[in-house]
Order: C-alpha cells, then sequence, then structure tokens
C-alpha cells in the first residue's frame, strides 16, 4: 500500500494567519499560534512513534497529510482558547491583586508590625511650640561696651530697649544675652528681666550680688515691666563680668513674657 506522506503547510495558510485586521483577529492569531504548536510539535512527535500503514489511504481534506480525526483534532476550527499572552496577563494580574489584599489584611490586622518596618512611619507628627510669649517682642537700639566698676571690676554690658508688639499688654518681658569666643562657640549667658536699665554710674558702686539681684528684678524699676501697653518699648541691660580673653562676639534675644493683667 502507498504510504501517505504529510505534505508542509501551504503558503496560503501560513499567510493567512499573519493577516490581522482587528482586534478579534489578533487573538485568533495568538489562538492559532498554539494550537499549531501543539499539532507542530506534539502531535508530530506522537506521528513519528506510529507506523506510517495504519494511516494509509486517510488523507487530510485539507492537504496535509494527516487524516482528519487525527488525535481527535477536526478540520474544522476547534473553539477559541485564551492566547499565551492573555494567560500571562491574567496571572499577573491575579499576583498583584492577592499581594494587595495581604498587605491590606496585614495593616488592618497587625499595624503595629508593618509600621514598625516603615522608616516614614516612625516620623512623630510636628507639635506646634507654644508661644513663649517671645514672637512679637522686637529689640532696638541693642549695644555692648565695658564698664570698669571699682567694686565688680571689669563688666561687659549689653543695653537697649524691648518693643511691645502683641495687641494686648505684656508683663514680665526677659532678654537674654550671649558671649561668643573667636571661633562662635558659646561661652557666657545671662538672662535679665526688662525695665531694670542701670548706669554707668549706678554699676560702679554695685557689687557683683547686687547687679544680679536688679537684673533679676521681674517687676522692672518702679514696676516698669508689668503690663507693658502694646507698643510700648522697656529699657534692658544685661551684665557679665570675668570675661574670657578671647571673647568675639554678643547676641542678644528676647525670651519670654506673660500676658498682662488688668
Amino acid at each position: 500500500a502507498e504510504k501517505a506522506r504529510p505534505e508542509p503547510r501551504t503558503e496560503r495558510a501560513a499567510s493567512a494567519r499573519l493577516v490581522v485586521t482587528d482586534t478579534d483577529d489578533f487573538d485568533d492569531f495568538l489562538s492559532d499560534i498554539d494550537d499549531n504548536f501543539l499539532e507542530d510539535d506534539f502531535i508530530g512527535s506522537q506521528k513519528r512513534k506510529q507506523p506510517r500503514a495504519e494511516y494509509a489511504g486517510k488523507k487530510d481534506p485539507g492537504g496535509g497529510g494527516l487524516p482528519s480525526d487525527f488525535m481527535g483534532i477536526s478540520s474544522e476550527r476547534k473553539e477559541r482558547r485564551p492566547s499565551f499572552l492573555r494567560r500571562m496577563l491574567w496571572a499577573f494580574f491575579l499576583v498583584l491583586l492577592a499581594v494587595a489584599v495581604a498587605g491590606g489584611a496585614a495593616l488592618y490586622l497587625y499595624p503595629e508590625l508593618v509600621y514598625e518596618h516603615i522608616p516614614i512611619a516612625r516620623l512623630k507628627p510636628a507639635v506646634e511650640v507654644p508661644d513663649a510669649g517671645a514672637s512679637r517682642l522686637v529689640l532696638a537700639g541693642v549695644a555692648g561696651s565695658f564698664v570698669d566698676s571699682s567694686t565688680a571690676g571689669s563688666l561687659f554690658v549689653i543695653r537697649g530697649s524691648v518693643r511691645n508688639e502683641y495687641p494686648e499688654s505684656r508683663s514680665f518681658i526677659q532678654v537674654q544675652g550671649s558671649i561668643l569666643d573667636d571661633k562662635g562657640k558659646l561661652v557666657l549667658k545671662r538672662t535679665a528681666y526688662a525695665g531694670n536699665a542701670m548706669s554707668d554710674e549706678d554699676l560702679d558702686g554695685m557689687s557683683a550680688e547686687d547687679i544680679a539681684r536688679a537684673m533679676n528684678n521681674s517687676y522692672g524699676i518702679d514696676g516698669i515691666n508689668r503690663n507693658v501697653p502694646a507698643g510700648t518699648s522697656v529699657p534692658f541691660a544685661v551684665i557679665f563680668e570675668s570675661l574670657p580673653e578671647n571673647v568675639a562676639e554678643f547676641t542678644v534675644e528676647s525670651l519670654r513674657s506673660l500676658p498682662g493683667t488688668s
């Protein structure tokens, strides 16, 4: 009996699979690739294992040399199956969905464990620093000078005035002076209440203890540092003694105040 040999696919069939006019045709094209892969590789390998005489005389209607009922594959168009690309996209989507669901469940059930591994979650929310009563105290006329006291020795005095720019009166206004060395390092620091301006003559007869006591008078001379009206300035003096030799500069700043009372 004459043995039937499978003929190669015709150019007509190959070119037809490359014509894609719309999305449905493209899906058909991908499905045909999967189907042809199955027919060419799997069926071809099975065919080589079978005696060719078994299929003698059974011609493929399409001219391919295989019987139409070989391995249960009909010559009619098989039912469309999802393409390989589409199956991969679905698998990727399902993996992402699973990860999102697992992450949401972990965040809901064990938030402390999740936040522990997120560095930014450890940052505490910014806390608004309350106004210590210094943000609207404005310094003016600041100057520093050396004064020789017959009692306290050599002094460095920072003088100036502080103006209340709050909309209401303020009491017990306090300022702070600092002495820096030639490297910008803080050497000395003193605080003083406003309203205790002392002249050079006053300082000449005061001891270091008298000077410290005067700077700590919260009411100021004659109570001038109590209920300071809005827009009013009060003089101050910050006094240092026993300065080191390498001092280079000084700074002064408003430190605090309290709301005035009626």
